[in-house]
């Protein structure tokens, strides 16, 4: 029978501790919840209003969009087609968003918005955070894009 001295199980179990401690405090990680690209306006606003109800589930969870700044594909005539962006067209999508969720009576403070960048094709994030969990990593694979001429107008039909 091995005899471990009292000041030895205490050294232990203080690093068991520290550990278990150390381990605990990391942030969860945040969940991708959905993500798409370029969709029909009554699509958009149902996955708005089915995020908007995945968050307000989660009582303490914040809800995050990260939108990505790119072409738009286009459908019609034989083949579908791509245009470029208007610059400060991904600002007009997010705040079109937040006044749907606003229209909806939903704590906006609830999500946060985020630009990710850029990428060839226009895409979004939705993604639910945990409380005091770390953001989602955003994952540009452009470092810059040609935007159209104009002014930006609702993307996707939705005014």
């Amino acid at each position: 029978m091995i005899v471990v001295s009292i000041n030895k199980w205490l050294k232990i179990l203080t690093v068991v501790l520290i550990i278990g401690m150390a381990v605990s405090a990391q942030r969860p990680e945040p969940k991708l919840w959905d993500q798409f690209g370029n969709i029909p306006c009554e699509e958009l606003r149902g996955r708005l209003d089915l995020f908007m109800n995945e968050v307000a589930s989660h009582h303490d969870s914040q809800g995050v969009i990260v939108g990505y700044d790119g072409q738009f594909t286009r459908y019609g005539g034989e083949r579908p087609y791509k245009l470029l962006p208007k610059f400060g067209e991904l600002q007009l999508m997010m705040t079109t968003f937040r006044n749907h969720f606003i229209f909806r009576r939903f704590d906006t403070r609830r999500i946060v918005f985020l630009s990710g960048g850029y990428r060839d094709d226009y895409g979004l994030e939705f993604w639910l955070v945990a409380p005091g969990g770390a953001f989602p990593d955003v994952r540009p694979t452009l470092k810059s894009i040609k935007y159209g001429k104009g002014t930006p107008q609702p993307v996707n039909d939705c005014p």
